[in-house]
């Protein structure tokens, strides 16, 4: 507990945010990960892939630095052939504090 509040205070103020977002057929079972293991929150959207045709999910959620080897395994280990832009984010507004 007290490391997750030490990594907490220096991803504030490092600033270190990563906003992610992930398309997959297996949106429900990632975003379960992502509450349970990463205490974090999560948006799903439909989405329609151009080039294939093929309506799937694009889940987003803004986790800090720290956590992003977490999330790879999530991904990697529900599906594998997710596409996933990760991309450090400058600003935070709303909640983003674990719950």
């Amino acid at each position: 507990m007290v490391l997750n509040n030490v990594k907490k205070l220096i991803a504030v103020i490092m600033g270190s945010f990563i906003f992610a977002a992930s398309v997959t057929e297996n949106s429900k079972e990632i975003k379960k990960a992502i509450l349970n293991r990463l205490k974090r929150g999560a948006t799903v959207f439909p989405v329609h892939g151009a080039f294939s045709e093929q309506g799937k999910e694009m889940l987003l959620t803004v986790i800090s630095r720290y956590e992003l080897y977490e999330l790879r395994k999530i991904i990697l280990e529900i599906d594998p052939s997710a596409f996933t832009n990760v991309v450090q984010t400058d600003s935070i507004i709303g909640h983003f504090r674990k719950t």
